[in-house]
């Protein structure tokens, strides 16, 4: 008889193989930092090269293998998803909440420009009220076009 965790255990080191294997090609070496900005840098470098599937493949294996699976729910994979989005994303995108919002402290102000004949850019900045004037203006320029 098999020993229950045989698959499982099989699975992790055929990853485990493939995954120090591709370390030196990834750039790895055995003085390669595992914590800090350049682990992080060398992390994104790594993901970056990774397929659609094997993105979805290494969601898959950590959703069903982890080993504090009951902690990792699909709730927490899309926590974890939104937040490392947000962080690779840096100075395009912000966590909007109503007390920044009621604060008005957007780094940005509003924003408006034609871009072609048929497309526009526009950017809220503070979400104040003279703001969602600015932005009416803006749409019936775009609009009178």
């Amino acid at each position: 008889m098999p020993h229950p965790h045989s698959s499982i255990t099989s699975r992790l080191f055929t990853a485990l193989t493939s995954a120090v294997m591709a370390l030196p090609a990834a750039g790895y070496s055995a003085d390669t930092p595992t914590t800090g900005p350049k682990a992080s840098a060398r992390v994104n470098s790594i993901i970056d090269q990774m397929p659609q599937s094997s993105l979805q493949e290494a969601f898959r294996h950590l959703k069903k293998d982890y080993i504090k699976k009951e902690t990792l729910t699909y709730d927490e994979l899309n926590r974890a998803a939104l937040q490392g989005l947000l962080e690779r994303l840096e100075f395009g995108a912000t966590l909007l909440t109503k007390g920044s919002r009621a604060a008005g402290n957007s780094p940005f102000h509003f924003f408006a420009q034609e871009l072609t004949d048929e497309a526009a850019y526009i950017r809220p900045g503070r979400f104040t009220s003279k703001e969602v004037g600015e932005l009416d203006k803006a749409l019936n320029i775009f609009n009178a076009k």
